[in-house]
């Protein structure tokens, strides 16, 4: 089994006064406790989930130093200007280029201010063509069938879908099931637990692997829809 240190009170407590302090002396005074006691945990929950997320899409990006996130900001663009965060995530997913965004992305991620973590699901950065292609998908019988199978197994996990609807709908001659789905502007599924006592220790990982399992049916749909969308658009 991999090693995994865990993320425990004092890194989020220390995450929670960097993000509060908001000061670059604090966060070069603290960098290396700060990267000891979460990033480098989020590091080795990607390397304990690699051999269950390459069997799930041998192409995800897996590499840790990607695709854990950094505490200090971009704030470049942003009209937040705070420097530092006290949410960190692990993106999960094949790797980005403007042809590709519309690959699914499983992620993880927690708060240390509102002590919660979440792990989910989605078509990152949905494009409304995007969309309309999986309105088409989900008007063929089979395709439907497969998906809401799939939404199922999601859902029985503990995971909820969240729409953004459109504010008229794009399609209303479908089963009540679909509906929904042919009327949001996004794909996500999202699964939220407040018990932070997981990550303390290993059962984060054993729960994130059944939730990554529970999600595989779902992620190996998207995941073709997006080629087939690649190929025509």
């Amino acid at each position: 089994m991999s090693k995994y240190d865990g993320i425990h009170p004092e890194g989020l407590l220390l995450l929670a006064e960097t993000q509060f302090r908001d000061s670059k002396e604090f966060y070069d005074q603290h960098k290396p406790e700060l990267h000891r006691l979460a990033i480098t945990p989020l590091r080795q929950i990607v390397e304990g989930l690699t051999e269950d997320l390459t069997a799930l899409d041998p192409q995800m990006n897996l590499v840790p130093s990607r695709i854990v996130s950094r505490i200090r900001r971009d704030t470049r663009f942003s009209n937040n200007k705070r420097l530092y965060r006290a949410n960190l995530w692990i993106t999960l997913m094949r790797p980005k280029s403007p042809e590709t965004l519309v690959y699914p992305c499983l992620w993880f991620e927690m708060y240390a201010v509102d002590a919660h973590w979440n792990c989910g699901i989605c078509i990152y950065e949905t494009p409304p063509a995007y969309m309309a292609f999986v309105r088409q998908k989900l008007g063929d019988a089979a395709e439907a069938q497969e998906f809401l199978a799939a939404e199922a197994q999601v859902r029985a996990a503990g995971a909820l879908p969240e729409f953004a609807r459109y504010k008229k709908d794009r399609v209303t001659n479908v089963s009540p099931e679909l509906l929904p789905y042919c009327n949001t502007k996004q794909i996500v599924f999202t699964f939220s637990s407040p018990n932070m006592a997981l990550l303390t220790d290993g059962r984060i990982l054993d729960e994130l692997r059944r939730l990554y399992r529970a999600y595989g049916p779902m992620y190996r749909i998207l995941l073709r829809w997006a080629e087939e969308y690649q190929t025509i658009s």
